[in-house]
């Protein structure tokens, strides 16, 4: 398990003739590298090290909001926990974009070793951030550690921070099955179709076959079996074709001019469209996709069989 320190307050930045409201926090640079996505979300200039003093992490809209860019300064000022005037000159010493709007637009980070001085907040913290090794278990750490904190502290897991975001996957997946399942019924009515007028096509040739002593189950395993092989090669076929082509856009992206800036609320930070290569969803859609083969032919024998030999062999 690994944890981080932060300490979070709001302040006034400014530069010349614009101030802008902010969340600055402190933070140690080196823990929250594998703890957050603060470092890789760097987009110009560098991240914050241990032995920074007066450098601050500005968000990319932040930094837009205040017209400024690496290397410039800007004044803060703030309240300190001694409910003192805080103040002093950051320089901008890097930009980064997570793709959360509102979060790029108000937040700002400086290296907590040098914070604590300004703020009076040395050995104090807003929170502390834990990773699991085991994510899974972490709702059991997390009642675990309720019990044991005091009443003035508070555990909280991810998902309650992050409520609006979880009710959010969860529509968006409710929706992605709905859409899934959508799309499968109109592929089994569509092979359901073709099936039914292939198979009426050789109406006639199939009533041959019942006069020259082909009883119903014959003819149901001779359509059956020819369904089978098609279904089988053209299933294959086609998930080599789609895991070749996924596998190339995974490695290739496409990228859409202008997707990133259009879609940023949505946390979109890229104007690539990712495509994802994974063997088991390739499978089982692959898989799905050659039942919905064997079952669509099922109706078109039941009719077909329905007719009698003379009936069968007199169909135009």
């Amino acid at each position: 398990m690994e944890f981080s320190p932060r300490f979070e307050t709001y302040v006034l930045l400014s530069k010349k003739d614009k101030t802008v409201g902010s969340m600055l926090g402190g933070i140690i640079p080196s823990k929250e590298s594998s703890l957050s996505h603060l470092k890789h979300a760097l987009i110009k200039g560098a991240y914050l090290e241990g032995n920074d003093t007066r450098a601050i992490y500005l968000g990319s809209d932040l930094a837009k909001r205040l017209d400024v860019d690496v290397g410039e300064e800007i004044a803060m000022i703030g309240s300190s926990l001694d409910y003192s005037t805080a103040a002093d000159l950051f320089t901008v010493k890097g930009i980064f974009r997570t793709g959360l709007f509102e979060f790029d637009s108000t937040s700002a980070f400086a290296n907590k070793a040098y914070l604590d001085n300004i703020m009076m907040s040395k050995n104090k913290a807003s929170y502390f951030t834990l990773s699991f090794l085991d994510n899974q278990a972490a709702a059991k750490y997390v009642n675990a550690l309720k019990d044991k904190l005091p009443r003035t502290c508070e555990a909280l897991s991810w998902q309650m921070l992050l409520s609006t975001l979880v009710q959010a996957m969860q529509v968006d997946s409710l929706f992605g099955y709905i859409s899934i399942s959508i799309f499968f019924l109109v592929i089994f009515f569509v092979i359901m179709i073709f099936s039914y007028v292939s198979i009426y096509a050789r109406t006639r040739q199939i009533g041959l076959l019942r006069a020259l002593g082909f009883t119903p189950k014959d003819i149901r395993i001779l359509l059956f079996n020819e369904m089978l092989i098609i279904a089988f090669f053209s299933v294959t076929l086609g998930g080599i074709i789609g895991a070749a082509v996924t596998y190339y856009f995974e490695i290739h992206p496409l990228v859409v001019s202008g997707l990133a800036e259009t879609y940023k609320d949505y946390g979109i930070i890229s104007d690539a469209l990712p495509t994802r290569f994974d063997l088991f969803t390739i499978s089982w859609n692959a898989l799905s996709i050659f039942i919905l083969n064997l079952t669509s032919i099922l109706y078109p024998i039941y009719k077909i069989n329905q007719l009698s030999v003379t009936e069968a062999m007199r169909h135009v």
